[in-house]
This record gives structure tokens, sequence and C-alpha cells, in this order.
């Protein structure tokens, strides 16, 4: 597991994206006003630096980066980006904003303002454009939120309870990732038990850790000359595998 606290750099990164009209500033709105830091349209290529440089003194934790169409052919680098960030040891989760192609053309028309992939044409075809442009975004969302029926306090109502936490949860997610990532063990109980170990460890106002995993057990596999041959199809899992950890007070 990294050893770097909290304190020492940005622990969790969302990014704000989705279609044009679709409510990406109320999103980012609520975020900063659960504590967020919130950047707007910054080029996707500079968001690794400038979240690096916003946790040297350990004063920002969780920054928000609000990236859409507008920045061009610059926006393709945002995958990119994304991939750095997490190869630093950074939680980050993609949130996804889109509505119905007929609740965006209401409310562009109630704004009397051009879609910005529009290019001089009908409004439906910017947003063709937009949602091709996104598409492999989308498909990479941790949580699509369709703002086709919600109001702005709906929506507000729903990025506050997703991302409103203290970080904790992006502490665990980023425990979870590393121990699977570097503990080596052929026992799942080893796993689990070191998990908790390093939660209590990393998160010093938890007082108890309770983890239940479903148990699996593998086929039974025999030799068949140079092949392996499996038996049954895949079972179900049945039971779980459980551990509670409390901290010595």
């Amino acid at each position: 597991m990294s050893q770097r606290q909290e304190a020492d750099g940005v622990a969790e990164v969302v990014l704000v994206t989705g279609m044009s009209g679709a409510g990406r500033s109320t999103a980012a709105r609520a975020l900063e006003d659960r504590g967020w830091f919130v950047v707007d349209n910054l080029l996707p290529s500079l968001i690794p630096e400038t979240v690096r440089a916003l946790g040297e003194d350990g004063a920002v934790a969780r920054v928000a980066v609000v990236v859409d169409v507008r920045g061009g052919r610059f926006f393709d680098d945002t995958e990119r980006a994304l991939a750095r960030l997490r190869e630093d040891g950074t939680d980050v989760r993609i949130l996804f904003l889109e509505a119905s192609d007929e609740s965006l053309v209401r409310r562009f028309e109630s704004n009397r303002r051009p879609h910005p992939l529009q290019q001089g044409e009908r409004l439906v075809d910017g947003l063709r454009r937009e949602r091709v442009a996104l598409a492999d975004l989308r498909a990479d969302a941790d949580l699509v939120v369709d703002t086709s029926q919600l109001n702005v306090h709906d929506l507000r109502h729903r990025v506050e309870a997703a991302f409103g936490g203290d970080g904790t949860v992006a502490r665990v997610r980023q425990i979870v990732r590393d121990v699977f990532r570097s503990f080596e063990s052929g026992s799942i109980q080893q796993v689990i038990y070191q998990m908790g170990t390093q939660m209590l460890e990393g998160l010093p106002s938890v007082a108890e850790v309770h983890i239940e995993a479903n148990n699996r057990t593998w086929d039974t596999i025999a030799e068949r000359g140079d092949a392996l041959g499996v038996f049954t199809d895949a079972r179900p899992p049945y039971g779980c595998l459980g551990l509670r950890l409390t901290r010595r007070s």
C-alpha cells in the first residue's frame, strides 16, 4: 500500500463532464459548497500538474475539475490526464451529466444561446456531435445522472449524496486498490485482514472495521495432458467471509 497520507496531497479528484446544458455548473457549485476545490474549463493536459500543485501544502484534499467539449482538440487529452492521476495514486471518479435531446433543446432555446458544436447548423446536430465526442468518457463514468426530469435542487441533492462525504470513502477505496495491487497471498482471508489493518492505520477517525465478501470456491480442475479442463459450470457464491477489527484504546 502507498504510505502517502491524505494531508500530503490531493486524495480525491472528481471529473465533472457531460452534455452542454445538462447541469455541470450546478454540480460544480454543489461540490464547492461541500468543500471541494473546483477548477472549471482547465486544459485537460494541465490537470495532473494542477492537482499536484494544489496538494503540495496539504491544504486541498479534494479537487473537482469541470471539462467539456469547449476545449476543442485539447479535450482528447482528458483520458490521458486521468490515467496519470491514477498512476500517482489519486482516487479519480467521473461524474457524467446527461439529458434527453428534447430537454437540452428546450434549455438552450430558453437561454437563447447556440450549442458549442452547432457550427451554424441545427441545435440537434450540435448535440449529436457532442454525444459522439463524449461517448468514451460516459462509458468510463462512475456515476451517470440523467437530469431530464431533475430541477436544480434535485441535482444538487444527487451530487451531495454521492460526493458530500469527508474523504473517508476515497481513502478506503485507495487502500483496497493498493492491497489488491501490492499484497501477494494465496489466502483471501489474509488479503481481507491486510485491508482491515491498513484501514485502521490510515484512518485515525475509524474505531472499527467490518468487511464482508461473498465466498466463491474455485471449480474443480483436472489435467488433461497439456491442457486443463473444468468439470462444472461456474457456481453462484454461497455464504460470506467476514472480518471485524477494533482499534485498541
